[in-house]
């Protein structure tokens, strides 16, 4: 289950507050006892209390049930459910007529039977048989000679032991040591010590012990105490430990065996086999013999299953195909002895939910009916330094209008344009909310292929697929992925019905695991990434503005599609490409000594750097249309070294920043409006070579160009998107830092406070801290990498890692032989390119393609319609999207105008936020009046911008940045 923090702490903020005030002085005074205690009892132990927290981030709070649970603050998960104490008793009283005992001597081995039986008719290992491979559990006798635990969590449960037997030694295994320091706050150890001093009871407790010392443990315990026999029982799950367990209570154990060190253990690290700390056991879950009602039961989920896999023949018959006769890996679906279905993973003996199934379900159903989480990636875009733009202006006027009513619905509508579901388990809550609403477009991600096959028992698939076929919507399924592609999938599933359509998506995720936080967590920082970076009237016009001007320059060289074959005897040259991360400075005296055997390429504000320390680049990357490029560039008041220096870019780099340069090298950016307003009118695709990953950083565009072209070798120097040490975040001699008078170099602003720090995986070290834009940066050069199979790069920054880019110093960097630059940039230019005449004809025979008087009729034409509308419901409101797209489509096939190219990524963009505000409130009423409210809005937006562009169409972008280096 989730259990996510949100679920558990009160909905009123100071009920919340007045519960944890109630319960922090008892934690404070419990913590200080305890601490006093260890100091006499076990001092050794206070070297684990000052360590710290580590990796694992557990932290104490109080539920609204006024209960202590833990919860790890980086994802929001809890261990125990809002009534942790009540968990805890129902499991140690289950625990007490059901023990494991194991004998600390060799018993004759009874051989478990020879296989696993599986349910009738099913792949399914049945539960029973697989219980019969362990030791039979049995009540757990007054006295205890060795109470062996595994997992500590709060502490408590060591008190209901210690009231119903005699335990006479305790020996408790707890990897986290976060684990124990927070038992410090929320258990009275103080109390348990005296009591085990009174009794004369035997406490081992090993912390930070993932039980792999079990063996030394248990031979030293038997010849200190000569204890014979002993019982085991797991609180909390972890990979090491649970492999443990797994082996003590099964029939395989043997005495011998494990205190010769003959045991092999591996623990459960597979994605597959991940669980929650806090797990049930199936042997608290799971009837003791089939019955009547069972049996009917699983004949009624065959049925289910087979009608499941017609009804996926008829949808997607690649699914049905590959799910028939599938066998589970490691999870099987049972029946628990409430008669709930549930699913066990045959490793570690647990179950994905525990007890009272259904309630629990229901519970959280209704709490995500009543709190959605619903993305805000559109209204959240502020435009950051773009600010001024009118497109932003009028984003502003949308954020108002939602501020107002509260921000958004109090409750899901019963019409669901969008549902993003991440895991699904047996499908309990997919099926509930199917039921509850009608639900649109539904998008699945879940990577456990046993979980999907389980739940074609369990779902009523064949009525949610015809649900969604007949609301117009499709249901979109990404299986068994281990993470690595589950975001750009879904941004992939949103591209073909437009990015800004996740407006109206909700995002439900039905139970933990890291491949589905991390898919989480990735989905809204890469969805807001390209909101940002998608096109819209200002960027449109911008784009076709400078290119337009650009091409009159007459300097500039535009790729041809089949460079990498006309250029193939050049492209063996190892290219180095250099960003302007912190490890930039250390390889200066590298670039310095090898500058003649590679071609440079420099990437944004790393050309300052370069510059001071006497390095020219072949190329100079840039990306961005606003002027602030051209200040950065032309704070180097050196014109000899710039024209020196080839511009590499995609269409749409600012005409300023261009003439700064000899000449530009330029390929064609997929998506833009500009470049599929030449490619229809004067740039056949076949001859003109445009690019894919080219975003979000100028490193990115560098290296698409690159492969592109067709080179083989490129190393990866500055490109460290992220930085080891805050305020070190850039290369020293760069503008992102001043000299002051005593010679040390500051800051320009609080790069670390501005954009945030996340921590990622480093390239030479564990982890570095980055930013989403340089985290997305990453993401989107691995998948440039996985598409390149002809290139090998080599990443010799210090910074984050990049999957696909090999880690290599420079310093072992193999160098190559020195080679004559100026002829072979005179070849590239002259064969992969279209020379410089070639554009200046573009750009003539593109003004004769197009006719300014239609597109002034299609806008005219575009606000005379939307002037009509009076939408006075949501299914009015539907229709009206849909006839928006249909007019920029009309528009498109007539060629000759530019409106489709100008407004179709506002339109997208503002009518999302018009759908956003049909969905804001319960009253669709009132929600229809804020609709055409917005229309209004969007009425206003094309007349200024229009107007705008009619007074200037040839206006270049003038967005400045002021640097007190400049």
């Amino acid at each position: 289950m989730l259990r996510n923090i949100s679920q558990q702490i009160h909905e009123d903020g100071e009920a919340q507050e007045a519960i944890e005030a109630s319960l922090a002085q008892t934690f404070a005074d419990r913590k200080q006892r305890n601490l006093a205690a260890l100091a006499q009892y076990y001092p050794q132990l206070l070297d684990h209390v000052h360590v710290g927290f580590s990796e694992d981030c557990l932290s104490v709070f109080c539920t609204k049930a006024a209960q202590p649970n833990l919860v790890d603050f980086a994802s929001g998960r809890c261990w125990y459910g809002v009534d942790g104490e009540t968990e805890i008793t129902r499991e140690v009283e289950a625990y007490l007529g059901n023990a494991f005992k194991i004998n600390l001597h060799d018993d004759e081995v009874i051989a478990p039977p020879e296989a696993l039986s599986q349910y009738g008719g099913t792949t399914f290992v049945d539960v029973r048989s697989w219980c019969e491979q362990r030791v039979s559990p049995g009540p757990l006798p007054h006295t205890v000679p060795l109470l062996i635990c595994f997992g500590l969590g709060l502490g408590t449960y060591l008190d209901l032991f210690d009231r119903a037997h005699s335990i006479e030694t305790y020996l408790v295994y707890e990897p986290s040591v976060d684990v124990f320091n927070t038992s410090l706050q929320t258990y009275d150890w103080a109390g348990f010590f005296e009591r085990a001093i009174e009794q004369g009871r035997k406490v081992y407790l090993q912390i930070g012990n993932n039980a792999g010392s079990l063996d030394d443990d248990l031979k030293y315990i038997k010849s200190a105490h000569g204890i014979e026999e002993a019982f085991v029982y797991r609180h909390s799950c972890h990979p090491e430990m649970d492999a443990c367990y797994q082996y003590l209570i099964s029939r395989h154990y043997r005495w011998s065996d494990l205190i010769e060190g003959k045991v092999g253990l591996y623990p459960f690290h597979h994605p597959l086999d991940d669980v929650p700390p806090r797990s049930e056991d199936i042997y608290h879950l799971c009837r003791p013999s089939l019955n009547a009602e069972e049996q009917e039961k699983w004949r009624e989920a065959k049925m289910r299953f087979f009608n499941n896999i017609q009804a996926f023949m008829q949808y997607y018959p690649n699914i049905a195909e590959a799910f028939y006769g599938y066998t589970p890996v490691a999870w099987h679906l049972f029946l628990d002895k409430e008669g709930c279905w549930n699913i066990y993973n045959s490793s570690r003996g647990v179950a994905l939910y525990g007890c009272n199934t259904n309630e629990t379900i229901d519970h959280e159903i209704e709490w995500f009916r009543k709190f959605p989480n619903k993305e805000d990636a559109l209204l959240d875009n502020t435009g950051g330094k773009l600010w001024r733009y009118r497109h932003f202006y009028y984003v502003h006027q949308f954020r108002k209008m939602c501020q107002s009513e509260g921000g958004g619905l109090s409750s899901i509508p019963d019409y669901v344009p969008g549902l993003i579901l991440l895991g699904m388990g047996l499908g309990y809550q997919l099926q509930s909310l199917s039921q509850l609403h009608s639900l649109q477009n539904i998008y699945i991600c879940e990577p456990n292929h046993d979980f999907f096959y389980a739940s074609l028992y369990v779902v009523d698939w064949d009525s949610i697929l015809s649900s969604t076929d007949k609301n117009g919507g499709r249901c979109y399924l990404n299986l068994g992925d281990d993470g690595s592609h589950l975001s750009s999938d879904l941004v992939g599933q949103f591209s073909r019905i437009g990015v800004y359509n996740v407006v109206n998506a909700y995002i439900y995720q039905s139970y933990y695991h890291p491949v589905l936080q991390k898919a989480a967590f990735d989905l809204r920082n890469e969805l807001k990434v390209l909101v940002s970076m998608g096109e819209y009237f200002e960027h449109a016009a911008y784009g076709l503005s400078h290119m337009q001007q650009v091409f009159t320059q007459g300097r500039t060289y535009l790729a041809r599609r089949d460079i990498a074959s006309r250029c193939i005897d050049g492209l063996n040259i190892p290219v180095i490409v250099l960003g302007n991360g912190p490890s930039l400075d250390e390889v200066m005296p590298f670039l310095k000594l090898n500058r003649e055997r590679f071609i440079l390429v420099s990437c944004g504000t790393a050309l300052k750097p370069l510059y001071k320390s006497g390095i020219k680049p072949d190329f100079h990357a840039e990306v961005e249309q606003t002027y602030c490029t051209y200040k950065w560039i032309s704070s180097i008041k050196d014109d000899d070294y710039l024209s020196d220096i080839v511009l590499l870019t995609i269409n749409g780099v600012h005409p300023e920043t261009a003439k700064l340069f000899g000449s530009v090298a330029m390929a064609l950016k997929v998506g833009e409006g500009s470049t599929h307003a030449y490619e229809k009118s004067v740039c056949p695709e076949s001859e003109f070579l445009s690019v894919e990953y080219s975003f979000p950083t100028v490193s990115n565009c560098a290296l698409a160009l690159l492969s592109h072209f067709g080179f083989k070798e490129i190393y990866l120097m500055g490109v460290d998107l992220g930085y080891i040490t805050p305020g070190e975040h850039h290369s020293k001699l760069s503008d992102y830092y001043v000299e002051t008078s005593e010679g040390r170099r500051l800051e320009v602003y609080d790069f670390a406070k501005a954009h945030g720090m996340i921590a990622v995986p480093g390239n030479f070290r564990d982890y570095v801290y980055s930013k989403h834009e340089f985290r997305i940066s990453a993401q989107i050069i691995e998948r440039l990498l996985s598409y390149s199979p002809h290139l090998q790069c080599f990443n010799c920054s210090d910074g984050a890692r990049i999957n696909g880019a090999i880690p290599m110093k420079a310093s072992d960097i193999a160098t190559p032989e020195v080679f004559d630059r100026q002829q072979w940039m005179s070849d590239f230019l002259q064969r992969g390119f279209h020379q410089p005449e070639r554009s200046l004809g573009l750009f003539t025979g593109f003004n004769e393609y197009y006719d300014s008087m239609m597109f002034h009729a299609d806008v005219k034409a575009f606000l005379s319609w939307l002037k009509r509308q009076d939408i006075t419901s949501r299914k009015e409101l539907e229709l009206f999207s849909v006839k928006q797209r249909e007019i920029f489509s009309q528009s498109l096939i007539r060629k000759r105008s530019l409106f489709f190219y100008f407004y179709w990524g506002s339109m997208s963009y503002i009518t999302a936020l018009i759908m956003k505000l049909g969905y804001l409130l319960d009253d669709e009423a009132l929600c229809m009046e804020k609709v055409n409210q917005g229309i209004g809005l969007w009425i206003a937006y094309v007349e200024d911008t229009y107007q705008r562009y009619v007074i200037y169409p040839e206006k270049v972008e003038s967005t400045n940045v002021v640097n007190p280096n400049w």
